[in-house]
């Protein structure tokens, strides 16, 4: 029998409000409100279903669902708020949490892709349910909830951003961005959209401010790229070669100038809201860059990163699905939005009147089933930017590197001491940090970004979808372009890993939700090399990075301060002309630092000789590491050679390897996707194949070792492995990458160490 949940509430005639139903009046809500508490089982939710009782209203307007069996119903509170006073830690202005012990049909994971950082695996949370302050409460309300109107307060979002730029943050980061900004200005000037005289200008003033607009351009009519299943629509507006004149003098943006076309809603709005921001000027790819213009739009491809980074602010235009959804709110266009009223609730418990509400869903919540954020162009549009303005279904939110504004709240200032939480809400009751607090991530300074921020990117971006495969690097240009430390090699050399971080970014693997080989049409002079994340359709993990496949004694080695020995000495990339470019791999493989160690501070006495049950300690240099702890002869690498000939797409490099004879692949005990690998000399791991389902691609000639390392444990428990990369390689010599292993090496010495053959290897 399925149970359906009441819809609206009743009142009592003698005195005007809602009384709890039995069941609720037991909660003890009033004290919920007032102090955390942990969990309670408070029974099946059919018993929450009186139509006159207001929090089984609010329940049911939560969870609007019904069970054939109805599940059990808990609840607990927790505060979204950590405060500091008189040297102790408070948490003031709880929220109830209720949460149901099966998963409801359609319920949205909100947490993060990888692994679970809320453990709890039976509690779904349904609802978050504030206490709105009285007027005369004794503690400060440090947030305060407010009404969202179905219209945008543009003053409102002009104070936030007015309050970013007088912050610290902005003030110093506007230093950084002089050298940017000079470039995006130069040759000839950058193209803008004047707001004011609704034209295209060429600006050269350095110090010209400007907003940009992100959003989903989907399936519409263009003048170059009609919509063959709607030839009667309109076609939408694009700067070419022929109309870049018409479109540059006064007035030549005014919606009908151009016949026979028409600027799309989310663009005019744009512009409008941009005005309304004391703005003049914005930056919107179809119309800032001339469209048939191939020298023009491949500059300004790879000038992504400095384009959104130097913006003011970005416009997000998180809702609808084309580039006619417009700025939800913003305008007259329709449908207009619902807004945010609070709705509150007032209830009597234990003598107390209490105003409850539901809580709005966070950012995180809002984004992550918007039509923009599967959209890969999308995805630097948001890593770039200094600040963001979402424009989502019924809110708007603000972000920059220092905190989050809203409409529905009026929150703390941006040098507050309060920390509060922006993210979901999580059941988990010893956590306390904010594990998801927003989806923007601002690849900021360059110079402070590292490997693992390279990697979440990637992990990000390879969940996302492109109209046309072959733009899989492209659109990833303005990150690379930010995390790449070597500006002399670009995406295309290095296939969109960045040369200084090859050996950690090349462990990547498929996801097991699935990967496919990206297919490109024919006729394009694109390539994608198989020892690249970006040969793949679908999402991808790194050895590296907290995953779902390696275990954190491996994985977490970065994070611990564990060394990575790495044991291919340099990588060699070519450019279409063929000219070769050699990276070292490491400065121990450097000729002035064979001495060196991998760490940044040298190695002690004691951590320098065998540790524990006769381990080598991974405080040593490389050299000694990979001869003493895995057998290889670091002599034959150190006297390498670059490789004399290479073809663009290619990846040369000197490496140890083990002969497909030396080693035997078998399936897993459990049905997993990994095998088990076993080394001919005794070690033993795991091995996954990146295509589970072509034949071509389970095949493997050698094993290349990249690193070894010892585990993330105490040093009894330490012990040494190594990674590889499966290859095949053809009669012409060269090579391409079909999995990913490690292998577990074991303690005792007396064990003979594999059977390393070494070659240079041209990996495509």
């Amino acid at each position: 029998m399925e149970i359906t949940l009441p819809s609206r509430p009743k009142k009592t005639a003698s005195s005007g409000l809602s009384q709890l139903c039995g069941a609720c009046s037991q909660l003890q809500l009033a004290s919920l409100l007032a102090a955390e508490t942990k969990q309670s089982d408070i029974g099946p939710v059919s018993n929450y279903s009186s139509p006159d009782c207001p929090f089984c209203n609010l329940i049911s307007k939560a969870i609007h669902l019904g069970w054939e069996t109805p599940p059990n119903l808990f609840i607990q509170s927790r505060s979204p708020l950590s405060t500091k006073i008189n040297g102790h830690i408070h948490h003031p202005q709880p929220r109830l949490l209720l949460a149901v012990d099966k998963k409801p049909p359609g319920f949205h994971e909100s947490q993060r892709v990888i692994r679970q950082i809320d453990r709890v695996k039976n509690r779904f949370i349904v609802a978050e349910i504030e206490s709105l302050p009285q007027k005369d409460a004794a503690e400060p309300a440090y947030i305060v909830r407010r009404d969202v109107k179905s219209g945008i307060d543009a003053d409102l979002v002009k104070s936030w951003l007015q309050e970013c730029q007088r912050h610290k943050h902005s003030v110093d980061d506007k230093k950084l961005r002089t050298e940017s900004k000079k470039v995006l200005f130069s040759n000839g000037g950058f193209r803008l959209i004047d707001v004011q005289d609704e034209c295209l200008v060429l600006q050269t003033d350095e110090n010209c401010d400007f907003v940009a607009l992100s959003y989903v351009w989907g399936r519409l009519s263009t003048i170059l790229r009609r919509n063959k299943e709607k030839p009667e629509e309109i076609p939408i507006l694009l700067t070419t070669d022929g109309n870049l004149g018409k479109l540059s003098v006064p007035k030549g943006l005014s919606s009908g100038h151009v016949a026979g076309t028409r600027i799309a809603q989310t663009v005019q709005d744009a512009m409008d809201f941009t005005r309304a921001l004391g703005q003049r000027y914005l930056w919107v790819d179809t119309l800032c860059i001339i469209q048939d213009n191939k020298p023009e739009k491949t500059r300004l491809m790879g000038l992504m990163d400095d384009v959104y980074n130097n913006a003011v602010a970005t416009l997000i235009a998180a809702d609808g699905n084309d580039a006619d959804a417009g700025l939800r709110g913003w305008g007259t266009r329709t449908p207009a939005r619902r807004g945010r009223p609070i709705e509150p609730s007032t209830i009597i418990d234990d003598g107390q009147t209490l105003t409850i509400s539901l809580c709005p869903p966070s950012l995180v919540e809002e984004i992550r089933r918007s039509k923009w954020n599967t959209r890969g162009w999308t995805f630097q549009e948001q890593q770039l930017s200094r600040r963001c303005v979402y424009f989502t279904t019924e809110e708007v939110f603000f972000t920059c590197v220092d905190g989050q504004r809203r409409e529905s709240y009026r929150m703390p200032p941006l040098e507050s001491k309060v920390e509060l939480r922006t993210g979901p809400p999580w059941w988990a009751a010893n956590l306390r940090k904010d594990p998801n607090p927003t989806p923007y991530h601002y690849l900021g300074n360059p110079a402070t970004l590292n490997v693992q921020d390279y990697q979440a990117a990637v992990h990000e971006y390879s969940r996302m979808d492109l109209s046309y495969p072959e733009d899989a690097l492209n659109a990833f240009a303005g990150v690379f372009n930010r995390l790449n430390q070597n500006k002399v090699l670009g995406i295309g050399q290095t296939q969109g890993i960045p040369a200084e971080w090859m050996y950690q970014a090349l462990l990547w693997f498929p996801s097991d939700n699935g990967c496919k080989r990206r297919v490109l049409p024919p006729g394009l002079n694109v390539k994608f090399s198989t020892w690249s994340w970006a040969f793949w359709l679908g999402p991808v993990e790194f050895a590296f990075a907290d995953s779902a496949w390696l275990s954190r004694i491996i994985s977490l080695a970065p994070s611990k301060d564990v060394p990575l020995h790495v044991a291919i000495p340099s990588w060699s990339f070519a450019n279409p002309d063929g000219i070769i470019t050699t990276i070292w791999s490491r400065e121990s493989w450097k000729p002035a630092g064979k001495e060196a160690t991998d760490n940044s501070s040298p190695p002690s006495p004691t951590k320098a000789k065998r540790v524990g049950s006769g381990k080598l300690s991974s405080r040593v240099s490389t050299e000694t590491y990979l001869e003493e702890g895995v057998g290889v002869d670091a002599a034959v690498l150190r006297a390498h050679q670059a490789p004399e000939t290479l073809v663009a797409g290619e990846l040369g490099f000197f490496a140890p390897y083990l002969a497909a004879e030396n080693v035997v692949l078998k399936k897993a005990p459990k049905k997993e996707r990994f095998l088990v690998m076993e080394v001919a000399s005794g070690q033993n791991g795991e091995f996954r194949f990146d295509d589970e389902n072509e034949d071509e691609m389970r095949q493997v000639d050698e094993f290349l070792l990249v690193l070894a390392a010892e585990t993330v444990q105490d040093a009894a428990l330490q012990k040494t492995y190594s990674v590889f990369l499966g290859v095949v390689t053809s009669e012409d010599g060269s090579s391409k990458r079909v999995g990913l292993g490690f292998v577990y090496y074991p303690a005792d010495e007396n064990v003979e160490k594999p059977s390393w053959g070494y070659k240079q290897f041209r990996l495509g």
